[in-house]
């Protein structure tokens, strides 16, 4: 099964489970993940992330998933190969712990697939 075959089998279930959840009495509207990145003060306005926060979420990535994943999501939101957790720009805090939580998330197969 190719990887499109996939993505289309797991929207379609999806999709489908999503269809039942008012029969359950479920709501239908997506809940905030339980990232500190993505909490709210007031409407619309997002919680300023402190660098604790990154450093902490940084460290559970490279424990969990190992220090060149680690490295290589850094890079990614610092913009340079080699750069350094200190110098990610506080506007890309949410983005980056975001991120990692996918990272986090992942089961070892996905992980591999993803760094193709």
């Amino acid at each position: 099964m190719s990887l499109e075959d996939d993505v289309k089998a797991l929207t379609t279930a999806l999709t489908n489970l999503t269809a039942k959840l008012p029969a359950m009495g479920a709501s239908t509207t997506a809940s905030a993940p339980s990232t500190a990145a993505t909490a709210t003060r007031g409407p619309g306005r997002p919680r300023k992330v402190a660098f604790d926060e990154v450093k902490v979420v940084a460290k559970k990535l490279m424990d969990e998933k190992g220090a060149p994943v680690a490295k290589k999501l850094i890079a990614n939101h610092v913009g340079a190969e080699g750069g350094k957790l200190a110098d990610l720009d506080e506007s890309k805090y949410a983005a980056f712990i975001a991120e990692a939580d996918i990272l986090l998330a992942q089961q070892p197969a996905e992980q591999a697939e993803s760094d193709l």
